[in-house]
């Protein structure tokens, strides 16, 4: 009896979650209203455009000058992983207003696929402090982490996530898989709560609760967007008008 009264309790949060989930991604269809599939996807579409909406301008407000002044200094990072033929990465580790640790993507340079921007300041402030617990630091980063990053941040007890924008072929915040806490999202950018609202509701409310031994994570997302977005356009662009010269002079 005890085991299922446990059950019972421990399966609550899980319910409230999924209900708050519903009310906010899935309109309310009056009993006995006759809508076509069509009707139901607008209505549902339109209902989460303003949620995320709602969303964004809450976030917006919650925007701070110490966001934006160590997001651009890890756009300089990105500027320069770029100009050395590295995808353009920067980021930036914080501990109370204190630089821990800054990097760019070195891959190409160490010919390791491991050494992401993340990667290299949560090594180099671990060994720094000489203990690998980033207890209440903030990672700041121009791109969504991968799933290599994204648990390498749980796994050091990183306090904050700051990131720009979002990586839609390798992203772990929910642009490929979901591993990070979603319940505090947070867009900065028009575009960015555009993005957002074309998420499906399902997925959403089947995504993963947050790692057990790291439920505190914060994650602020879009910060200086437009700006980390276009610094990995440049970069892209770039490379796809090089290629056909390096491919005819092969």
């Amino acid at each position: 009896m005890r085991a299922l009264l446990l059950l019972a309790s421990s399966a609550t949060p899980s319910l409230q979650r999924v209900e708050r989930l519903k009310a906010l991604f899935l309109p309310k269809i009056p009993a006995g209203s006759v809508c076509t599939r069509g009707q139901q996807y607008r209505a549902t579409a339109n209902h989460r455009q303003g949620a995320v909406r709602a969303a964004h301008q809450t976030a917006s407000q919650s925007t701070t000058e110490e966001d934006q002044k160590w997001m651009s200094l890890a756009l300089e990072l990105a500027q320069q992983a770029s100009d050395k033929g590295e995808v353009p990465v920067g980021a930036v580790l914080v501990h109370e207003g204190r630089m821990l640790a800054a990097e760019h993507n070195r891959v190409e340079e160490t010919r390791s696929p491991t050494a992401h921007a993340e990667m290299l300041c949560l090594q180099q402030a671990a060994s720094d402090k000489e203990n690998w617990r980033l207890l209440k630091s903030c990672l700041y980063v121009t791109l969504e982490p991968c799933p290599m990053c994204a648990g390498a941040l749980l796994l050091s007890r990183v306090g904050t996530l700051v990131y720009g924008t979002r990586s839609p072929l390798m992203g772990a915040d929910g642009s490929w898989i979901s591993i990070l806490p979603r319940e505090q999202c947070s867009m900065h950018d028009t575009d960015a709560a555009a993005e957002q609202s074309d998420v499906n509701a399902q997925h959403l409310m089947e995504l993963p609760t947050p790692f057990a031994l790291h439920p505190q994570l914060q994650v602020r997302r879009g910060v200086l967007q437009k700006e980390c977005r276009h610094v990995m356009q440049q970069f892209f662009k770039r490379r796809r008008t090089e290629a056909p010269r390096q491919w005819q002079n092969s």
